[in-house]
């Protein structure tokens, strides 16, 4: 009967209140709020290093943070859950974030290797083959994703025979893109938005003894005139020791602005 009587007194307060909002505010309910919920994914097992530019270049995982060069700095990301920023990088004075060589950015055989990124291009030709992530200079590569004009490619160059093998898909400009290439000690694939571009048979690879870049890569074996900066943005750039399935790929693409968690 007490619990009665309080409980048809609070209504007839709150009665009240929707009268005169001003003077019983303590009795008003408390305001509806709603948090955001996540998509983001796990990261498939593996992972040795993790870049997301969120304003530096901070391994998040290993022990490899990537020092800024040249023109390259920081703008707005794809992945907003760390801080929504990207690595942004102009295309030119060597601009890229430079990441020292350590053995295991070195994979010589099964289970492999995968690298990944969201990248938002700027330009087709300016320059021509600007790399979002690549290890090792020109014919002497270890593993690329980059541009070549207007498509995409990923690729590794063999250690038997020094033969590339190179898989392109059309580029689009100024649209975020997510990039993944995988090699399991026998087939190179190339994922774009989270589909498989193509495949090749690759039963070897080189070890490249240089710095990882991300944005460009090594030009030291080049033509005179060679010229691998990125123009545009690279965002949340993973390294893993094993090539990951296509449905973890696609799983990661998914995800979206979420990322990985």
């Amino acid at each position: 009967m007490r619990r009665l009587t309080v409980l048809a007194l609070g209504v007839l307060l709150f009665d009240a209140c929707i009268l005169a909002l001003d003077a019983c505010s303590d009795f008003l309910p408390l305001p509806i709020t709603t948090t955001s919920t996540t998509d983001c994914v796990a990261p498939p097992s593996g992972l040795l290093h993790w870049w997301t530019g969120d304003g530096s270049g901070h391994d998040l995982v290993g022990h490899s943070d990537a020092v800024m060069v040249g023109n390259a700095g920081f703008s707005s990301g794809y992945v907003t859950s760390r801080g929504g920023q990207a690595f942004s990088f102009d295309g030119s004075s060597g601009s890229m974030a430079r990441v020292d060589d350590t053995p295991d950015l070195n994979p010589s055989g099964p289970p492999g290797f995968t690298v990944d990124a969201w990248a938002k291009l700027h330009d087709f030709f300016q320059p021509n083959n600007g790399a979002v992530v690549g290890k090792g200079a020109a014919y002497a590569e270890a593993y690329v994703i980059d541009h070549n004009g207007s498509v995409w490619r990923g690729f590794i160059r063999q250690a038997d025979n020094n033969q590339a093998a190179v898989i392109a898909a059309p580029a689009s400009i100024d649209v975020w893109t997510h990039l993944a290439l995988t090699w399991d000690g026998f087939t190179v694939r190339f994922y774009v938005n989270g589909a498989e571009a193509g495949s090749l048979v690759a039963t070897s690879i080189r070890v490249a003894d240089t710095w990882l870049g991300i944005g460009r890569r090594d030009e030291s074996l080049g033509p005179p005139a060679s010229d691998f900066e990125f123009n545009g943005l690279v965002d949340e750039v993973g390294y893993w020791g094993r090539a990951l399935t296509g449905a973890e790929v696609r799983a990661i693409y998914n995800a979206g602005k979420a990322g990985k968690c």
